[in-house]
């Protein structure tokens, strides 16, 4: 019995634990949003100020604009969980 309840609160400690870094992770402090290099990677930064401004006074957080170097890459960032959100155009 004893050897059951210390299993079960391995098992219960293990669940808490994932849980508690998953849901850090659901909720960055910054949000990493890439755009897609159309034009020159400052002249896009620039361009999107307002929805920067926009999304942070919205979602009460700091929002960081990136410019991928191409299609694909955007497509790998968002897979390997390197950005956050993504403007992948029509």
């Amino acid at each position: 019995m004893k050897k059951t309840l210390v299993s079960l609160f391995a098992v219960l400690a293990m669940f808490l634990t994932a849980s508690y870094l998953l849901a850090a992770e659901a909720d960055p402090k910054i949000l990493k949003v890439a755009l897609l290099p159309d034009e020159n990677a400052s002249t896009i930064i620039k361009n999107n100020q307002a929805l920067k401004q926009y999304l942070e006074k919205e979602l009460g957080k700091n929002i960081e604009l990136m410019v991928t170097t191409d299609y694909s890459s955007m497509i790998e960032a968002m897979r390997h969980s390197r950005i956050d959100i993504a403007y992948f155009g029509p």
